[in-house]
């Protein structure tokens, strides 16, 4: 509260806080919340203390060339366009409020996010145990699936305490992002008491295992191992390397422990990967689906088959022959293949433009500020090679409103070059 207090945070300051601890909870809470947070900052604002720059207007310029890319679309959908509305939202919320946004402020709103993030855990292990208990008349029970054992129904994502079940707030993989943003913020910027912290950490990496989203898991391991070397180098004794490697092994042991990332590891060194029209494991059917996107690309690599091009994409499944894959109407699952896709190269273009802006971090003077914005830009980067995300509501709040958050200028930094 005193923080709060020093840096006057004013009535936008306390909706930024709120809007970000709601990030992680139900998508139409948070949508209310942001349409009230835009029309108040409308009301409030100055024109003097605009602040524009030409970073954050990117995710604005791909709408609109999603939307001029109707033109040379046969899918004339505006409903496509409403879902992708954020990209317009979330920048003009950021310009409006960017005057006051200064690093330090930005770190506040990362500590509301992580106690969202902590809050969103402990409501779904809350309702999942809810559920549990009423699930069957006899009593508590888990399992959904009948007859499989308790390793069978998590591997397979038949137990309420894991994977869709368990993440009844997002999507599992965009949950997942959540919670690993969360919990590397909490490692680079602590609460200052320990014991908070420390349990503020194992709820949300025991959120993280109980989702077990395969990729974020493998993103997660990724990202510690990174941490680590980075410790390690940066204090270079002995006894610290020799903490870093056993840390790095039990934190990896624990990981693959989870039943359907070893499944999928089994399944991969078994079989290996290959194009297999009669794919049915996760790994098998993205290996069709990217397949049939690449070819599709290469039809129009410029200006692509404008918005809603994932239906020429499902009629192309058809054509060679993917029935499986066909009949689901699955996307890409690869954002990159998606945008180009979509809009071509210049849509591919700026979305790792964008991403390139947060992992640079050129307007952040705080280092710990700017090692969480290159943390969130590698966790998407990576996230978006096996999932389309901007093409969820979840992955568009996700991507839009921390892009703006790192990228967003105010009249003052703070001029802070401390690193942890």
């Amino acid at each position: 509260m005193s923080k709060l207090k020093e840096i006057k945070i004013g009535l936008l300051g306390v909706l930024s806080l709120v809007y970000a601890f709601l990030l992680p909870f139900n998508q139409v809470v948070s949508t209310i919340f942001l349409m009230f947070f835009l029309g108040v900052s409308i009301l409030k604002v100055k024109k003097k203390d605009l602040i524009i720059n030409k970073q954050i207007l990117l995710p604005v310029v791909m709408y609109v060339l999603l939307a001029l890319s109707f033109l040379w679309s046969s899918n004339i959908n505006l409903q496509f366009l409403q879902k992708f509305a954020l990209l317009v939202f979330l920048p003009i919320l950021f310009i409006l409020n960017g005057y006051g946004l200064t690093e330090e402020r930005k770190i506040v709103i990362l500590k509301s996010f992580v106690i969202g993030c902590v809050c969103s855990v402990l409501y779904c292990e809350i309702y999942t145990t809810y559920r549990a208990a009423v699930f069957w008349p006899t009593g508590f029970h888990a399992v959904v699936q009948p007859g499989h054992t308790l390793l069978q129904s998590m591997s397979q994502g038949g137990n309420l305490y894991f994977g869709k079940y368990f993440s009844s707030i997002h999507t599992p993989i965009y949950a997942s992002s959540f919670l690993i943003l969360a919990f590397f913020t909490l490692l680079y910027l602590p609460f200052k008491n320990k014991t908070i912290n420390f349990l503020c950490g194992l709820i949300l990496m025991l959120g993280v295992f109980q989702i077990s989203n395969r990729s974020s898991l493998l993103i997660l391991i990724f990202l510690i191992l990174i941490y680590l070397f980075n410790r390690v180098k940066k204090n270079g004794s002995t006894k610290i390397k020799v903490i870093a490697s056993i840390s790095f092994a039990l934190f990896v042991f624990v990981i693959f422990l989870n039943p359907r990332l070893n499944t999928m590891i089994k399944s991969i060194y078994e079989t290996g990967i290959s194009v297999d029209p009669a794919a049915k494991s996760t790994y098998g059917v993205r290996v069709l689906v990217w397949d049939a996107a690449l070819d599709l690309i290469k039809q129009s690599p410029v200006i692509g088959h404008g918005a809603g091009g994932q239906d020429y994409l499902y009629e192309f499944y058809k054509s060679k022959n993917y029935l499986g894959v066909f009949k689901s109407k699955l996307n890409s699952h690869n954002q990159y293949l998606t945008t180009f896709l979509e809009i071509g190269v210049f849509g591919f273009a700026l979305l790792v433009l964008m991403i390139w802006n947060v992992f640079s971090a050129k307007n952040i003077k705080d280092l710990r500020l700017k090692k969480i914005s290159q943390i969130f830009s590698l966790i998407f980067m990576i996230s978006i090679l096996f999932e389309s995300m901007l093409q969820r509501y979840s992955g568009l709040l996700f991507f839009c409103f921390f892009y703006c958050l790192f990228i967003s200028k105010s009249s003052s930094n703070l001029p802070s070059n401390k690193e942890i």
